[in-house]
């Protein structure tokens, strides 16, 4: 028997229900897809800041790794250029350095001008004032609104898509790196973000570092250096010369060089001709002796330079010595003939003499050519360097 139909409004209730539970799981369903989305969306962007970084991370360490390939600044900026080109498709790459008064900056392109480099490198460019003070940068993309300062700026690189970015050392702008594209193509070239920024912004820090680093460097050198000769100096000799000895191995050899007559020489043609004499004796010096590994060149005060051979005996010191001397009397800077005395002393293992002491030996056989005539090498015997009298020039 068939059981009897429930009354009309019990199925109106139960429809109304249904349709409810189905709303609810509707908006139960909306609500998961949106937060699924949300979570794809944080992923996604956690991916892209994680590539990014990773990104960043590794150009500092091949730019890092690229030190020691790089001979002065430009190498390095050279090679910075060619990583970012590299790892963050940048079409090219221009270094922007102080000319003049400073408001202006003369162009360097390090990659991607191809024929027109000449035309951007022949050019004053003067930057927007976002870039002049430390801390600046900009960024711009197809999205960015130009005003006519950056659009002349841009023109005048000829790039339209760029990330600009200062390269300061201690407080003070010292150049712009300033890398980008000349069109934007989403797919192989997509839109600049504050991504590329941040990464150029850790490169141009990197630099900066660097460029303090060869400042330094630089300072340490001049400090150590004979300006005039372009060899070391008194200071480097005194510091340096008893570790210089004793790295010497079995033998080395102290000369002493001395020009003969060079008051004469300054009293006769002029303290600059005097200089031209001595620079040319420092050429030479350069010259014979091109080796740091075997020979340490000083230019010890006047006219007087000193020249520490390593792995040398005292023959090999002698011949040196005497092809330094025949040498010498070759040259006539600005015609004006001169001629050296040197004095030679030995030092050998496992008791190397200090410094002092075989400079002493050395002076005491210079003195004993002066004695005898000048333009002569004398070499000093240890147990008898004492007893060789004290003779001025």
């Amino acid at each position: 028997m068939t059981p009897p139909a429930p009354p009309q409004d019990e199925l109106l209730a139960r429809l109304a229900e249904a349709e409810r539970r189905a709303d609810y799981y509707e908006q139960r369903n909306e609500a998961l897809s949106a937060q699924v989305s949300r979570a794809d969306a944080a992923a996604s962007a956690l991916r892209h800041e994680l590539e990014r970084n990773r990104r960043g991370f590794t150009l500092l360490a091949r730019l890092t790794g690229s030190l020691e390939g790089a001979d002065n600044l430009r190498d390095l900026f050279a090679l910075s250029c060619r990583q970012l080109n590299g790892m963050l498709m940048m079409e090219r790459t221009v270094l922007l350095e102080p000319a003049g008064d400073g408001r202006q900056f003369r162009p360097t392109v390090l990659q991607g001008y191809g024929s027109e480099s000449a035309l951007i490198a022949g050019s004053l460019v003067t930057p927007p004032a976002a870039l002049a003070a430390p801390g600046g940068a900009l960024l711009i993309n197809s999205a960015t609104p130009l005003d006519p300062t950056i659009q002349q700026f841009a023109d005048a690189l000829q790039l339209p898509y760029f990330v600009a970015v200062p390269v300061v050392l201690e407080e003070r702008v010292e150049a712009i790196l300033i890398t980008g594209r000349t069109q934007e193509r989403l797919i192989y070239t997509p839109r600049l973000e504050a991504g590329d920024l941040e990464t150029i912004r850790a490169v141009t820090g990197f630099l900066g570092a660097v460029l303090a680093r060869q400042n330094l460097r630089e300072a340490r050198h001049r400090a150590a250096t004979d300006s005039l000769t372009g060899i070391y100096n008194k200071r480097h000799l005194m510091e340096h010369g008893d570790q210089l000895l004793a790295g010497a191995g079995g033998e080395a050899a102290l000369l002493v060089l001395d020009i003969d007559h060079f008051k004469q020489v300054n009293d006769r043609f002029g303290h600059l001709a005097g200089d031209r004499v001595l620079e040319a004796l420092g050429q030479l010096l350069r010259e014979q002796l091109p080796d740091p590994q075997q020979a340490q060149l000083f230019r010890f005060g006047g006219e007087e330079f000193i020249a520490i051979l390593r792995h040398c005996n005292g023959e090999q010191a002698w011949q040196v010595a005497e092809t330094l001397r025949t040498e010498t009397a070759r040259l006539q800077p600005s015609g004006i003939p001169f001629s050296v005395s040197i004095g030679v002393a030995l030092s050998s293992a496992p008791h190397h003499p200090s410094l002092a002491q075989l400079i002493a030996r050395a002076d005491s056989a210079l003195y004993a050519a002066k004695r005898a005539g000048r333009n002569r090498v004398v070499v000093a015997r240890a147990a008898a360097t004492a007893e060789i009298p004290f003779d001025p020039p």
